[in-house]
């Protein structure tokens, strides 16, 4: 289903890891794009202002290690 000029931009929310959340070690990176039916590509997936990895169909996600330790990413 294509999106009409119409229809609002997709929004893309992030589901896991939660806002707040201490990370360490492996960690499922998960989100949503609505409207469930917008064409996207790719979601690409950032930490510490680098790319940790990128998931390019359904469902949104990928795993990323945090690392040792408990540190503000």
């Amino acid at each position: 289903m294509a999106l009409s000029a119409q229809s609002p931009a997709p929004t893309l929310q992030v589901l896991s890891p939660k806002d707040g959340d201490y990370l360490t070690g492996p960690v499922v990176l998960r989100a949503v794009v609505r409207p469930l039916q917008a064409r996207v590509a790719r979601v690409t997936f950032f930490a510490d202002g680098q790319v940790v990895c990128q998931a390019q169909a359904l469902p949104w996600q990928c795993d990323w290690d945090a690392g040792t330790g408990v540190h503000a990413h």
